[in-house]
């Protein structure tokens, strides 16, 4: 049977057979929108970092892997996997402010403008 992974209300990853319980559960970690910066340019780009339930490292050789943090509305959509929440929430921040900065610089979420 496939196990399931959700964080209790404390934030601790906990494992379970019941893959109902695990997609009940809250999924959302953070969310950012940045549309102050992009006001009249387009859509607003939004960085999320939910919990997958399901392990996603697929060799099962270490931790598993059941954060993802990604981008969107950018032409190179950011992806991030983490196994531990600490690590979810840096990536998520560390994402957000990485295209921040290159706005500020570029005046685009894209590398290559």
């Amino acid at each position: 049977m496939l196990n399931s992974w959700y964080l209790d209300k404390d934030k601790n990853l906990k494992n379970t057979h019941n893959i109902e319980l695990a997609y009940k559960a809250n999924r959302m970690i953070v969310k950012t929108f940045l549309t102050e910066l992009r006001g009249a340019l387009g859509p607003p780009v939004e960085i999320s970092t939910v919990i997958l339930t399901i392990d996603h490292n697929f060799f099962h050789e270490k931790e598993p892997i059941v954060f993802e943090t990604m981008s969107f509305g950018t032409e190179n959509e950011n992806m991030i996997r983490a196994s531990r929440y600490h690590e979810a929430v840096r990536n998520h921040y560390s994402v957000s402010l990485k295209l921040i900065l290159r706005f500020h610089h570029t005046g685009s979420f894209n590398d290559h403008e």
